[in-house]
């Protein structure tokens, strides 16, 4: 799995800038057009919510706290500012950069909508909990 900073970071730098709702709808949909097509998620991000709406948690944080992330105020929107090149195996890339077509196509309702009604979404919602129980155990 790659960690969620360096995967929003490759959609930020694809994308410019983004609001945390969008950003985790894409990342969420890449996670869910991964596991449909490899059986694998592609983070070990944390999806909280019930059916009709979620969050990932720690992403704001993680945004805020990273250096390489610049909040835009006025435009109410997360940067992708570092210079570094995201380097994202070629299966994972192909997920994100499926979601992103998929994005630019919808409002955020509708990428919200598509996320939720995937029929992996449970799955992905399922799988939190699963993490969240094994560290439990520890």
């Amino acid at each position: 799995m790659t960690k969620l900073p360096k995967i929003t970071a490759y959609v930020l730098k694809r994308k410019n800038c983004l609001h945390p709702f969008r950003i985790s709808r894409i990342i969420a949909l890449a996670e869910l057009l991964c596991m449909e097509k490899y059986g694998k998620r592609i983070t070990d991000a944390k999806y909280v919510g019930g059916p009709s709406v979620f969050y990932i948690d720690g992403l704001k944080e993680n945004l805020f706290n990273d250096r390489c992330f610049e909040r835009v105020e006025e435009q109410g929107c997360i940067k992708y500012v570092c210079a570094e090149e995201i380097d994202i195996e070629k299966d994972i890339r192909t997920c994100i950069d499926e979601a992103i077509k998929i994005a630019d196509k919808s409002s955020d309702f509708e990428l919200n909508r598509i996320v939720i009604s995937h029929r992996l979404f449970n799955k992905l919602m399922e799988a939190n909990n699963n993490v969240q129980n094994n560290s439990n155990r520890r």
